[in-house]
């Protein structure tokens, strides 16, 4: 049997996996950029408009998703969870996160439409290759030492559904990242070269969409399933010490184009 404080750390893992999207990470400084290719002036002035637009999108997607997530998180502290209003987040989140995607692609084809195939070439060399989008999970961050855990006073029914669960999530969160990462490797690819697919990288785009929402359903359902398991006294404890944690419930990547 698992010490209670490995338990519930487990707990605490799963109350706190929230992916934190660092999608479409967005453009360095325009003039650092232009400054380093050979471009006639019109086509500068065309490439300073791509980057500062499609930066501005993204920037400004980027905050209202961070802003939607943690209206998530804490409807997801309340133990009596509000079904309608976190289905309602959950969708406003996954369509935020679809807007970054579709971004990144449109900033692909407008800067396809600006420079020659030797000059998109000459911009990867500056800046390097676009990055599409990463998820990740508080949980696969690190997480706090169980030892700093409260203590939860978990009965051993609570500490079996407890190990079941976060084997269960450990299953099931390997195959959607591993389908996504495939996915995302592939637009890569595609946005390596000027010849761009832009129909294959939609449907691409979709699919990460879905594996998106795959994981905030799951993270839902898991949800409830701490409800079911702990009590209201166990389950504010365990909240007020996420609320305290130093676990970054978001992340960003490095900028690029």
């Amino acid at each position: 049997m698992k010490s209670i404080s490995a338990v519930a750390f487990s707990a605490l893992l799963i109350l706190t996996m929230i992916c934190a999207a660092t999608a479409d990470p967005g453009p360095p400084g325009p003039a650092a950029i232009l400054e380093r290719l050979d471009l006639s002036d019109s086509q500068r002035a065309k490439l300073r408009d791509v980057l500062r637009s499609s930066g501005q999108v993204s920037d400004r997607t980027r905050q209202a998703l961070v802003d939607e997530r943690q209206r998530l998180r804490r409807l997801y502290d309340d133990y009596d969870l509000n079904m309608s209003r976190a289905r309602d987040s959950i969708a406003r989140v996954n369509k935020l996160q679809r807007d970054l995607l579709d971004n990144s692609l449109e900033r692909q084809i407008r800067l396809r439409d600006v420079l020659a195939p030797r000059q998109f070439v000459q911009l990867n060399r500056v800046i390097g290759p676009e990055s599409p989008v990463i998820e990740r999970m508080d949980a696969e961050r690190g997480g706090p030492s169980p030892d700093r855990l409260p203590q939860l006073s978990l009965d051993p029914d609570q500490q079996s559904a407890i190990e079941k669960m976060w084997q269960s999530r450990k299953n099931q969160s390997g195959d959607v990242y591993r389908d996504m990462r495939r996915d995302l490797q592939a637009i890569g690819r595609l946005y390596d070269n000027h010849r761009l697919d832009e129909g294959k990288a939609r449907r691409l785009i979709g699919g990460v969409n879905k594996l998106q929402l795959q994981i905030l359903q799951a993270r839902l359902e898991r949800q409830l399933k701490l409800r079911k398991i702990l009590n209201e006294q166990q389950f504010r404890i365990l909240t007020e010490h996420v609320r305290r944690s130093s676990i970054p419930p978001f992340a960003r990547g490095p900028r690029r184009r």
